[in-house]
């Protein structure tokens, strides 16, 4: 009796002590804002392409960059991914 007290005693300081820990924080990624603009610099604003912040968006934007497979590029949609396609447009 005694060895299960000590257990269950066990797994609640274990889940305390997790619950007291702080969650991982989200990568930041780019704002809405951001997006549309990287849009219309790269589209012109053309209606008829991939929906904003999609995946095929994402690659698109790589593609007519050409940046498409380039090794260490950051995860699309990231902040870091951003700034690289805002360097690319500011070149």
């Amino acid at each position: 009796m005694q060895k299960i007290i000590s257990t269950s005693s066990l797994a609640l300081a274990v889940l305390t002590l997790s619950a007291c820990g702080q969650t991982p924080s989200k990568p930041a990624t780019c704002s809405n804002d951001t997006l549309n603009q990287i849009d219309q610099r790269v589209t012109g604003g053309d209606v008829h392409g991939p929906d904003i912040g999609s995946g095929e968006w994402f690659s698109m934007i790589e593609r007519r960059l050409q940046l498409e497979g380039r090794p260490g590029l950051p995860a699309k949609g990231s902040a870091n991914w951003c700034a690289v396609i805002e360097q690319t447009l500011r070149q």
